[in-house]
């Protein structure tokens, strides 16, 4: 009866490293995705952002691209800095969702059309995330909004 009940110990301790490995496998593939697609999207890199994407995010990649004005590219070039991106938190919702916070340094702001774009030091965005086949992707419904 010890015998089996040592076994249950070992075979618990193996099914829980295994669970623990994975997660972390998780984490780091989400927050891959999450920096990568950042960093391209707010550097106007949006054929490269729209690699981390679902499908059904394109429509809103394409919205920011033709949103860009020569106007919001000076602005941008003058600055000659890339913005930077870093992961500050990661929750997992499920095993297929997650919501990643990156904070973001040297941001081009193009909040409308009608006023000249301006550079921030310092945003927050909330970047959704899912998994599909076994690869996590940003699915944004609806142009990114800063975290307040």
């Amino acid at each position: 009866m010890k015998n089996i009940a040592s076994w249950k110990l070992i075979l618990l301790g193996v099914m829980a490293s295994a669970c623990g490995g994975n997660m972390e496998k998780e984490y780091e593939q989400a927050k891959l995705t999450a920096e990568g697609f950042s960093a391209a999207f707010f550097n106007m890199d949006f054929d490269r952002a729209a690699s981390f994407c679902a499908p059904e995010s394109y429509p809103w990649i394409r919205f920011k691209a033709s949103n860009i004005t020569e106007k919001d590219l000076e602005v941008y070039n003058r600055e000659q800095r890339l913005a930077e991106s870093e992961l500050d938190d990661l929750t997992f919702r499920n095993d297929s969702t997650a919501v990643a916070v990156c904070n973001l340094s040297h941001v081009l702001l193009t909040d409308s059309l009608e006023r000249q774009a301006t550079m921030a030091q310092e945003m927050t965005f909330r970047i959704p995330l899912i998994k599909r086949d076994g690869k996590w992707l940003v699915k944004m419904e609806g142009p990114l909004q800063s975290v307040k």
